[in-house]
């Protein structure tokens, strides 16, 4: 069995730390878009779904373009 350093355990344990911190990250994002498509299908003002779910008005308006027209 090879020899494990102080070192590279600490690397190994904050590297599985940054890891699941960037996927918590990516669900919240997937989150708030979910969100904020269900507002704009409310017929809810671009500014309020930007500060209610803090994406910002660019990504809300990219979400208002993506919206299939019914």
């Amino acid at each position: 069995m090879p020899y494990v350093t102080t070192w590279e355990r600490r690397a190994k344990k904050e590297g599985i730390a940054l890891g699941k911190e960037k996927w918590f990250g990516l669900g919240m994002k997937k989150e708030k878009t979910e969100i904020a498509r269900r507002m704009l299908k409310k017929g809810i003002a671009l500014d309020i779904i930007s500060e209610t779910t803090g994406l910002s008005r660019p990504e809300v308006e990219s979400l208002e373009i993506e919206q299939p027209v019914h």
